[in-house]
């Protein structure tokens, strides 16, 4: 009886001093400690164009922690809305080697996960195994062509079909280190255009219900196949690829895109005297046009 109750008291111990640990944890202390040691030179982030500030860190049972107001600061001056991350390794993974990561970023609206592989402590040696975004909402997304703007906003996600297709270092050249093939998803997007090359054919506010495709990223280049915008008014399919850099806007487009006859009301359009005048054969053909240029300054051609 002695021994149990000897037992219960060296539990009552530990559980205080875990419940003392949980409630005096320096979040701040140690949110300015990581973010420190994360954007020293030489440190983890020292090769990438962008610098990761978090607000405070705390414990997140069972094995895991809690980074809370984390945003990133592209060197472009770009600024990624707030997100609380966690990061956490599954109980029965705990002596595997390497060690599984998993990584959980919750913004506003969506989710991000990311599977890791870690061999060691240091986040340089870590492989990115992989990546998947759901329902991610953006908002006032401005892109400037050569001639207006074009602002975007909806929902979309994407996820490599296996975790083995993504060898990606996560130190210095991730982008360039990472392949394999997936799904993108997208959904409610928003695209109001001035003076954008669709303005020709009368439209300069399109709404996409639907936006499904596939990609396939070697190397740096992500090749985009199947893809295709699904709105009320016109139907969208896009193809081609973009090579990626460390600064996405800078990321070059090659893509080709078709206004499809099949659209919900291209006749409609086409019976327009001056779409009429410039695209005889809207109706039946459609309208095919290039993108190039950057993510950033886009530069649609007939």
């Amino acid at each position: 009886m002695k021994l149990k109750i000897y037992i219960l008291y060296v539990l009552l111990f530990f559980a205080a001093l875990g419940v003392f640990a949980w409630w005096l944890f320096p979040r701040q202390g140690a949110g300015a400690f990581v973010t420190e040691k994360l954007n020293a030179p030489g440190g983890p982030l020292s090769r990438v164009p962008f610098r990761v500030s978090v607000g405070k860190i705390g414990p997140s049972l069972p094995l895991g922690v809690k980074l809370g107001n984390l945003s990133v600061f592209w060197d472009s001056g770009k600024e990624s809305p707030e997100m609380s991350v966690f990061v956490h390794v599954p109980v029965f993974s705990i002596f595997k080697r390497p060690l599984p990561v998993l990584v959980e970023g919750r913004p506003a609206h969506g989710l991000i996960k990311l599977q890791l592989q870690a061999p060691d402590v240091h986040p340089g040696s870590w492989e990115l195994k992989q990546i998947q975004i759901e329902d991610m909402a953006f908002s006032d997304v401005v892109v400037h062509p050569s001639s207006g703007d074009l602002r975007l906003q909806g929902y979309a996600g994407l996820t490599f079909d296996q975790a083995e297709q993504i060898p990606a270092k996560i130190g210095g050249g991730l982008l360039h280190t990472m392949s394999g093939q997936g799904t993108i998803q997208g959904r409610d997007i928003q695209a109001d255009m001035s003076d954008f090359l669709l303005s020709l054919i009368n439209l300069s506010s399109l709404t996409f219900s639907r936006m499904e495709g596939r990609f396939q990223m070697d190397g740096g280049r992500c090749k985009l196949t199947q893809c295709l915008l699904k709105g009320p008014v016109i139907h969208l399919s896009l193809s081609g690829h973009i090579d990626l850099v460390n600064d996405p806007g800078q990321s070059r487009l090659f893509l080709d895109a078709r206004v499809l006859p099949q659209s919900p009301h291209i006749e409609k359009l086409a019976r327009n005297p001056l779409v009429r005048m410039q695209f005889p054969d809207l109706a039946a053909a459609g309208l095919s046009f290039h993108i190039r240029g950057t993510l950033e300054h886009p530069e649609p051609s007939l």
